[in-house]
């Protein structure tokens, strides 16, 4: 750790300088530009610390908002093209042991931790042989993945939403869930981090507003023809699980978040159409609201009634043989 002379500015245009101590100039500059500051310069301090000056010290390994996304982008790129939607809600992950051990932060109230755990299967005695033995797996494997969540409410810190767990038969405790048992691999650790993420979801307990923009831009509802029922899927998963059933998605009107616009958009019966643009995430999903309201045939009107070219057959393209429905489309 080094000493730097760093100078900022507020947003009411106060400036201000102080001693810090950090791993580089880089780090204890962007440390203080995620705290609103602009950085005015930071230049090595080799100077006597003044009687009762402070030294601010950044904690040893931090890393700005930037590196912690490009650390989460890097393993995420392994996982499942389906999975992807679901790990996009991961805000930081922590690596121990060599990457036996990683820490995926979702959000402020929900961790959950991999685990690599390896087998002798040499041993008659090693927990893989055992299960095999016991009649609970059909196959024994060399590793596999341990999870263990941490999720926090008002009630305190509790092992939620586990996919790799389930209850006892007689309700009593919780117990592994051996269809969950998969070898130590990246891309299966991910798929495993991906379905626990999945049924928070569907329980309502993430909260942030990342998550918020992620759910709404790329998660749907769906019905199948043949009684399946599915949600907070994205739209590329619900059609690779059709199996020949027809479906339905809903909501059909969704607020997509995009780079620098917050766009309406419908899903119909032969793909996506965006309906309008906004600055404003609230305009944006008050006017999916509006457009919720109408009718089936009130809202074909809607679209033919546009005059912009490329929006003139949109009804045609989106409803096909779905334009007598007379049905509410509120979802």
């Amino acid at each position: 750790m080094k000493q730097y002379k760093i100078t900022f500015k507020s947003s009411e245009d106060i400036f201000s300088e102080n001693i810090v101590k950090a791993e580089s100039a880089e780090q204890a500059a962007a440390y203080y530009s995620e705290d609103g500051y602009t950085v005015i310069g930071c230049d090595e301090f080799s100077g006597t610390v003044k009687p009762g000056q402070p030294v601010i010290e950044i904690p040893q390994g931090w890393k700005s908002r930037k590196e912690r996304a490009a650390e989460v982008a890097a393993i995420v790129s392994a996982a499942k093209p389906e999975n992807k939607v679901y790990l996009s809600y991961i805000t930081e992950v922590r690596q121990c042991n060599d990457g036996r051990r990683r820490l995926y932060s979702i959000g402020r109230n929900f961790t959950i931790e991999a685990s690599r755990c390896e087998h002798d299967l040499k041993d008659p005695h090693d927990l893989m042989n055992i299960w095999k033995k016991a009649g609970y797996i059909s196959r024994v494997l060399p590793s596999h993945v341990v999870i263990n969540t941490y999720y926090t409410d008002a009630e305190g810190c509790r092992g939620r939403y586990n996919i790799t767990e389930k209850n006892s038969e007689d309700g009593k405790r919780r117990v592994i869930d051996f269809n969950y048992l998969r070898e130590a691999t990246l891309e299966n650790e991910l798929d495993l981090i991906a379905g626990c993420i999945c049924e928070a979801l569907e329980d309502g307990a993430i909260k942030t507003e990342e998550a918020e923009k992620a759910k709404i831009c790329q998660l749907v509802n769906a019905q199948y023809s043949d009684g399946r029922e599915v949600k907070q899927r994205p739209l590329e998963w619900v059609f690779k699980n059709q199996n020949g059933a027809r479906v339905t998605v809903s909501p059909c009107l969704f607020v997509k978040a995009a780079a620098d616009c917050f766009a309406v958009c419908f899903y119909g019966r032969n793909g996506c159409f965006t309906l309008k643009a906004f600055q404003n995430l609230k305009e944006a999903q008050n006017c999916a609201g509006a457009l919720g309201e109408m009718t089936c045939e009130k809202f074909v009107d809607y679209l033919r009634s546009n005059g912009e070219g490329h929006r003139m057959n949109a009804a045609d393209f989106l409803f096909g043989d779905y334009l007598n429905r007379k049905d509410d489309m509120k979802k």
